[in-house]
């Protein structure tokens, strides 16, 4: 595992996997608080500005759709409640579990104002 690199657009880091053959895959990770499904096109092309990939994003939660999308955009990722999908083609490695659906922390979610609630009804 490797820091973050300087630079205000660089990942967070990186992880080296080396497989049984000596195949080795340099994983870009990027560590973000929250991530909704509209933030994920953008995250890909800031990482892939960097790096064509594999990519893994690590956050406390990520919601079904927020995993959909990143799936969808071939996005690896993980979250502490045990959300886990990581595809590699070389070395092989397929590993998807299944952690929670629904945020176990949702007071931390940014509260919406009065008028947003309004709009939304």
């Amino acid at each position: 595992v490797s820091p973050r690199s300087t630079g205000p657009d660089r990942p967070d880091g990186t992880i080296e996997i080396t497989g049984p053959d000596g195949a080795k895959a340099r994983v870009v990770v990027e560590a973000k608080n929250r991530v909704f499904p509209r933030d994920v096109a953008a995250l890909k092309g800031r990482l892939e500005r960097y790096s064509p990939g594999p990519h893994l994003v690590v956050a406390p939660f990520l919601a079904p759709s927020t995993r959909r999308r990143l799936q969808e955009e071939n996005m690896n990722y993980v979250d502490a409640t045990g959300n886990v999908r990581l595809v590699l083609e070389r070395p092989g490695v397929y590993l998807e579990t299944p952690g929670a659906n629904t945020d176990p922390s949702p007071g931390d979610a940014p509260r919406r104002s009065a008028a947003a609630e309004t709009r939304i009804r």
